[in-house]
């Protein structure tokens, strides 16, 4: 999976220390070369029921790549994001239902109660995935950045 925001960042430190980029990118090269379908923006929000079936819309990140960033984007927005009011107003859910929903989540996509376990593997590229909507949006309103900056020092350090 090539993400060049973090094996050649254009624009160095402002997002990421040093430190952080280089475990990320080692987190990007240990990825395997896959092709799996990835929603890109895989959340609630981003699924209706019609007529008895299930749809994914907003498909304007769709990628191919490694599974578990569309697991770490739900993660990061269901738990990390959970405490931002404008997530909650977005997703409809009080931060104690987002947390509600991915337990239930976590637990049956991973079969097992122990859902600490996939928290701890997804941080990492829930880091990732705070760098890729980083660089997607190339946003540089300084409270931003320092609120983003922070989001990846908390799941660099978990």
């Amino acid at each position: 999976m090539a993400m060049p925001c973090i094996v050649r960042p254009s624009r160095p430190g402002i997002l990421v220390t040093e430190e952080q980029r280089v475990h990320l990118k080692a987190l990007v090269v240990a990825m395997p070369d896959v092709h799996t379908c990835l929603h890109g923006d895989f959340q609630p929000g981003n699924l209706i029921f019609s007529s008895g079936r299930h749809y994914w819309i907003d498909l304007g990140w769709l990628a191919q790549g490694w599974y578990m960033m569309d697991l770490a984007h739900l993660y990061k927005m269901m738990v990390v994001d959970s405490k931002i009011p404008q997530v909650q107003d977005l997703t409809h859910m009080s931060r104690e239902q987002m947390l509600l929903f991915w337990e239930a989540f976590a637990k049956a996509y991973t079969g097992s109660d122990e859902v600490e376990s996939l928290n701890r593997q997804l941080r990492p590229y829930a880091a990732l995935d705070v760098v890729r909507t980083f660089h997607l949006h190339s946003v540089n309103h300084p409270a931003f950045l320092a609120f983003l900056k922070g989001v990846v020092q908390e799941l660099c350090s978990l």
